[in-house]
């Protein structure tokens, strides 16, 4: 079975110091966009809008702005799932 992720190569080592082998296929978005178009942004959010215009949720929909409220957080229980989720790539 293949494994598909973005930027891997981090989560690889990270598995490794627990022991922790990934064996099979490996496919990596960002290598692959690297090749494919080298002079371009390789970021996750950036391939999701340009690729699919799925436009990430910014941490201040979640957290709110910290300017604005002098440093005090406004969390939004409503998009913190989705936006947990994104985070876990």
């Amino acid at each position: 079975m293949t494994k598909l992720g973005h930027g891997i190569k981090s989560d690889l080592g990270f598995l490794k110091c627990y022991d922790i082998e990934i064996r099979g296929t490996l496919f990596d978005t960002m290598v692959a966009h690297s090749l494919i178009e080298p002079d371009m942004r390789h970021t996750l959010d950036y391939l999701a809008e340009s690729c699919f215009g799925y436009r990430s949720i910014a941490p201040s929909t979640v957290f709110g702005d910290p300017k604005a409220s002098k440093g005090q957080l406004s969390l939004a229980p409503e998009s913190l799932a989705d936006y947990a989720a994104e985070q876990l790539t």
